[in-house]
């Protein structure tokens, strides 16, 4: 089964709505902020929402900026905005180096001769 199968059972790939606003009148919801909305109500009951917010959380190179820049990629993706998959990726960034720096205090100094 290829790796993006998922995409394949999503609403947006199945629904009459979002086939005629791209047929008939050149709109993807999913990439106009005038249709956000719409697209976030498609992917509440969307099967494959989980899967597609996954994707949609994976970090890619901002190269126009700086190469240690990332971001993630525009549009709804599992029901969130850009903005939104930003917020939550920082404050997993926060949450993890919080956990990292509690780790860090609790572990024996391994240079100390004393520590079990």
């Amino acid at each position: 089964m290829p790796q993006e199968f998922w995409k394949t059972q999503g609403i947006c790939a199945n629904d009459a709505y979002v086939h005629m606003m791209l047929t008939d009148q050149k709109i993807d919801i999913f990439f106009e902020d005038a249709y956000r909305e719409d697209a976030k109500r498609l992917c509440s009951v969307c099967p494959v929402v989980e899967t597609c917010l996954s994707a949609g959380l994976k970090r890619i190179p901002r190269s126009e900026y700086r190469e240690s820049s990332f971001d993630v990629p525009v549009g709804i993706w599992g029901g969130q905005t850009q903005r939104e998959r930003r917020k939550f990726l920082k404050n997993l960034d926060k949450q993890i180096a919080e956990f990292q720096e509690r780790l860090h205090l609790q572990l024996p100094d391994a240079s100390d001769p004393n520590a079990a």
